[in-house]
C-alpha cells in the first residue's frame, strides 16, 4: 500500500478476508514494524497496478527484499518483475485472474513448492544481487558509456 494511493483495502478483504496489508514506512520502522511480520508469511502477492511515470523502482525494491527473506512470491507479470522472477522457479507472474488463482492454487496446496520456489529465490537474490554482483554491473555500465574507464 503507498502511502499517498486510494485506500483499496475493502475491496480486496471482500475476495481475500485473511489478507493482511503492509503500509509503508520509512526503513528504519520497516525494518522494526514490518519485517517480523512479513517473515512469517506463506505466501507474498504483489499485484501492481501499471499506472504511468511509476514505473516499478520501488516495486523492484521490494519485491527483492521479499525474495530475499526466502518467501514465495506472485506478482503481477510487468517487465521490472520478470528481470527478476523465472516462473515456477524463484516466482510466479500472473497476468490476469486465471493466472493468479492457478498460481495461488499451486503454492496453497503444494508445501514443497513453496520450499522450492522460497530457495531458489532466496539464493537468486544472494548471488545476483550480492555486493560484488552488484558493484560489477555498475562497473561494466561506466565501462560501457565512459570509454576512458
Amino acid at each position: 500500500m503507498g502511502k499517498d494511493y486510494p485506500d483499496h483495502r475493502k475491496e480486496i478483504l471482500d475476495v481475500f478476508p485473511e489478507a493482511t496489508f503492509v503500509a509503508y514506512e520509512p526503513m528504519d520502522q520497516y525494518i522494526q514494524h514490518i519485517v517480523p511480520r512479513l517473515s512469517q508469511s506463506d505466501l507474498f502477492l504483489m499485484p501492481y497496478i501499471d499506472i504511468p511515470h511509476r514505473w516499478g523502482g520501488k516495486s523492484g525494491f521490494g519485491l527483492k527484499r521479499v525474495m530475499l527473506m526466502g518467501i514465495p512470491i506472485i506478482a503481477s507479470n510487468m517487465e521490472h518483475h520478470r528481470e527478476l522472477i523465472t516462473p515456477e522457479q524463484t516466482g510466479f507472474l500472473a497476468s490476469n485472474h486465471q493466472e493468479w488463482y492457478h498460481a495461488m492454487e499451486k503454492l496453497v496446496l503444494s508445501h514443497a513448492l513453496r520450499q522450492h520456489i522460497a530457495i531458489n529465490a532466496r539464493k537468486h537474490m544472494e548471488t545476483a544481487y550480492n555486493e560484488e554482483a552488484v558493484l560489477r554491473r555498475f562497473i561494466d555500465a561506466i565501462k560501457a558509456h565512459i570509454p576512458i574507464f
